[in-house]
C-alpha cells in the first residue's frame, strides 16, 4: 500500500510518499532467531528500494 502527501508554504515544498509493506502471516518465521533475521533482512531491503527511489530523485532548487 502507497500514500502520496503533498505540504506547501511559502517558503518550501514537501512531497512524502509513504510506503506499507504487509506479509502474510503464512511467510513469517515462529522462531524467534528467524523472526529477528527475517525483519532485519525486511528492513535492509526496504531501505535500499528508499535510496534507490531517492536517488533516481533530481530536484533542482529555482526561485520563483
Amino acid at each position: 500500500m502507497g500514500e502520496q502527501r503533498h505540504d506547501m508554504t511559502e517558503n518550501a515544498e514537501v512531497v512524502l510518499h509513504q510506503v506499507r509493506v504487509a506479509i502474510s502471516p503464512d511467510h513469517v518465521p515462529e522462531k524467534r532467531a528467524e523472526l529477528t533475521a527475517f525483519c532485519e533482512r525486511l528492513v535492509t531491503l526496504a531501505e535500499i528500494w528508499a535510496r534507490q527511489c531517492i536517488n533516481q530523485r533530481h530536484a533542482e532548487l529555482t526561485e520563483l
